[in-house]
């Protein structure tokens, strides 16, 4: 879904048959991207349309053209340079959205103790969250401290 960012047209695009859940040619689902993309609003609508939070990105690529055409970077060849596979929209939160995603992932289930595919946690990728303050990046810190799962 490329409409990510503007909500009408996210609502218009699950209203007419698009599955909340679909995956680009990696994985990504429209909540991992919303979450990447610090879209609250997106992040919010589709978990209430049932977006799965611990959804994640594709260890290997499907074999099948239906999934891997979006893959394809138009010159030629397929990308192969993702360097970590099996994110969650929480991993995505962490890295590069604000605290009031990271907590609504939260709310909504998210599992805190998901790993990708080299073994980094989500507070491997909370390291690199520039949109946090530090007060915030400790608020959450604890969080993933002392919530079970």
């Amino acid at each position: 879904m490329n409409s990510i960012d503007k909500v009408n047209d996210l609502k218009n695009l699950i209203k007419s048959g698009s599955d909340v859940n679909q995956p680009n040619g990696f994985g990504k689902t429209a909540l991992m991207m919303s979450a990447h993309l610090n879209q609250v609003e997106s992040v919010k609508l589709l978990l209430k349309l049932g977006a799965n939070p611990n959804l994640k990105t594709w260890l290997k690529m499907p074999l099948d053209e239906k999934h891997r055409w979006n893959n394809y970077n138009g010159e030629g060849c397929y990308c192969r340079t993702i360097k970590f596979r099996e994110r969650t929209a929480l991993m995505y939160a962490a890295e590069n959205a604000s605290f009031q995603i990271f907590k609504i992932l939260i709310e909504a289930g998210s599992d805190i103790t998901a790993v990708d595919s080299k073994k980094r946690t989500i507070k491997d990728y909370l390291a690199k969250n520039d949109k946090m303050s530090p007060k915030e990046i400790k608020e959450v810190q604890i969080i993933l401290s002392s919530k079970p799962n």
